[in-house]
């Protein structure tokens, strides 16, 4: 596959509700990686990360879990809104405008309060709407919050992820938007890494070589990795 580094990067939530609650076990997912990436060592690297879900709800807790082990980075992501899926949430309003408000609303909780290092799918509630067989409103409503969210990542320099599942489910297009991205990228916006969110082999790197040559055309530089939590820019 031509992959010389890979990032794992497991769900851990906090919230009952969650379909991910209590399936997390730090001491047994440390044991498991620290063996493989001797074993795949020289040849493959493996940085070894997670990925927080209701942050803004569980702060305490986040940060502790986050300050006990030695993470090459965290993932901090938004899947619930009042208590519930994104997908429930939905259902249960129907309303698109208020229900990409609040998203973002979360989005932003999560970023003035957590302590991680990427922004997870950026614009993910996207991928419900079209499974719920909705049509998808225009973002230009909620340009302001966009902008907001984008100025708070620049700020505090957290780095956007750029998950390529989205192209090859319902919504047909990566989160966030390549409209987006070039957003972000007029707001100053350099920091950048590239998700698979790959929940087989098969997925691994699924979706990079097209989206690899529009961000080359945006104007990115490269791909930001990490290791202990430190960041570097790996240029094209």
């Amino acid at each position: 596959m031509g992959i010389d580094e890979i990032a794992i990067t497991d769900h851990f939530s906090f919230a009952p509700y969650s379909p991910n609650f209590r399936f997390f076990d730090p001491e047994d997912y440390f044991r498991v990686w620290t063996k493989l990436q001797k074993e795949f060592s020289p040849n493959l690297t493996i940085r070894i990360g997670i990925e927080l879900d209701e942050i803004a709800n569980f702060p305490k807790e986040s940060d502790e879990l986050v300050r006990s082990y030695p993470w090459d980075f965290v993932i901090g992501s938004t899947h619930d809104l009042e208590c519930g899926t994104l997908r429930t949430y939905l259902r249960k309003y129907e309303n698109q405008e208020k229900i990409i408000r609040a998203y973002y609303e979360a989005l932003v909780a999560a970023i003035e309060i957590g302590n991680f290092d990427i922004l997870a799918h950026f614009d993910l509630i996207k991928r419900y709407i079209v499974d719920e067989g909705l049509t998808l409103i225009n973002s230009e409503p909620f340009s302001a919050q966009i902008d907001h969210l984008f100025t708070l990542l620049i700020e505090r320099e957290i780095v956007l992820e750029i998950n390529t599942s989205g192209i090859f489910q319902a919504c047909k297009d990566p989160f966030p938007s390549l409209a987006l991205l070039k957003r972000y990228y007029q707001l100053g916006g350099r920091l950048i890494t590239l998700g698979s969110d790959a929940h087989a082999a098969k997925d691994l790197a699924r979706g990079f070589d097209q989206v690899i040559p529009k961000l080359k055309e945006i104007g990115f530089s490269g791909l930001v990795n990490f290791q202990q939590r430190k960041k570097r820019i790996q240029l094209w």
